[in-house]
């Protein structure tokens, strides 16, 4: 994401979405009442030499006053929907129309920013692209995983079977070069500059000897982990892992990962945490939290309530506290433990009686 323009007096910010990922952090700042102005496409009727009616089809500049929005990240693809509020010929101003943001678009925003939501846009425009692959490995089976800022993406799996040394057999493949393979085309495509590599037990010794043999460059990107289970389960696991947090310190994940962790070990000590909106809603009138953290699934459930207003004054009363307000994703495991948790909680400078 690159921002263009802001004058955040006026409430003005204009952004060019660059990454898929951007699409994601606008769709959590974007409130019900925002000006949003981009472009669109709409169909005009024409009507030609034999009095027949014709539609074409004309790309326009419209600003429209925000109702709600579609989020979809597998087109990807963020879809706008509001009122129209310029003045614009063939479109009626207050008719319904929709703005579809897609990698190259540009829009501008006029609203109330909150601090939280101009410091997650800025996060996103300093944001690098994802350079880290996670594979977890055992005996049969590899899983292949792309990290991002807010979670990560599956990208296969596949399977086989290394050769048992102590039993001789016979097998079609070997295994260990499919993965190789696997993990070659990964590095390539999308420009990978750090493996971190998983297994229980000594798989993963035993695969990298055989990667040094084949590919000394790749075999120099991997960062060895250790993991308790196999499959998809591992890559939550691995993400915890003291290790792996050195490598990847700068990442958004794990840092969500680590304020979700202490909010939980403060809930577990039962000190300096409160979580539920109620008990939080108290907490943040007292100037009592130090740390907010939200959930963007607890905020979409609000906006699609129409009471997104309550958690806005909430968020505004910790931030006029000099407390730091954090929207946590809920594609990864931490996330789903604070969604658990009422999808709210904080984390306190002090107790409350």
């Amino acid at each position: 994401m690159k921002i263009v323009s802001s004058d955040l007096k006026k409430g003005d910010l204009k952004l060019k979405i660059d990454d898929p990922e951007d699409l994601w952090y606008l769709s959590q700042v974007l409130d019900k009442g925002d000006l949003v102005t981009g472009k669109t496409t709409r169909k005009i009727k024409l009507s030609d030499s034999d009095s027949k009616t014709a539609v074409a089809k004309k790309t326009v500049t419209v600003k429209i006053q925000l109702e709600k929005q579609d989020f979809q990240p597998d087109l990807p693809s963020l879809r706008l929907l509001g009122l129209v509020k310029s003045e614009i010929e063939d479109i009626p101003k207050d008719s319904h129309q929709s703005i579809a943001v897609e990698i190259g678009s540009m829009i501008s925003i006029n609203k109330k920013w909150l601090n939280y939501q101009v410091k997650r846009l800025k996060d996103a425009s300093e944001l690098k692209k994802s350079d880290v692959l996670i594979v977890i490995l055992d005996r049969s089976e590899a899983n292949f995983a792309l990290l991002k800022s807010h979670g990560y993406d599956y990208l296969s799996e596949i399977e086989g079977e290394v050769e048992n040394k102590r039993v001789k057999q016979k097998l079609d493949k070997n295994f260990y070069l499919d993965v190789i393979e696997k993990m070659e085309n990964y590095v390539d495509r999308y420009k990978i500059k750090t493996v971190i590599l998983a297994s229980p037990s000594f798989w993963k010794e035993d695969f990298l000897k055989e990667l040094e043999s084949k590919n000394v460059e790749l075999a120099n990107k991997i960062r060895l982990a250790s993991c308790n289970t196999t499959g998809r389960a591992a890559i939550e696991e691995v993400l915890s892992r003291t290790e792996v947090k050195q490598v990847l310190k700068q990442d958004r994940i794990i840092l969500e990962t680590d304020l979700v962790d202490r909010l939980l070990m403060n809930i577990s000590r039962e000190t300096l945490s409160s979580y539920g909106f109620k008990h939080v809603e108290e907490a943040a009138n007292a100037g009592a939290i130090s740390t907010l953290l939200v959930t963007d699934k607890f905020l979409l459930e609000y906006k699609e309530k129409d009471e997104f207003e309550r958690i806005e004054n909430l968020m505004k009363l910790v931030e006029a506290s000099h407390g730091e307000v954090n929207i946590i994703s809920t594609e990864h495991d931490a996330g789903k433990k604070l969604q658990g948790l009422s999808g709210i909680g904080a984390i306190l400078r002090y107790e409350l009686k």
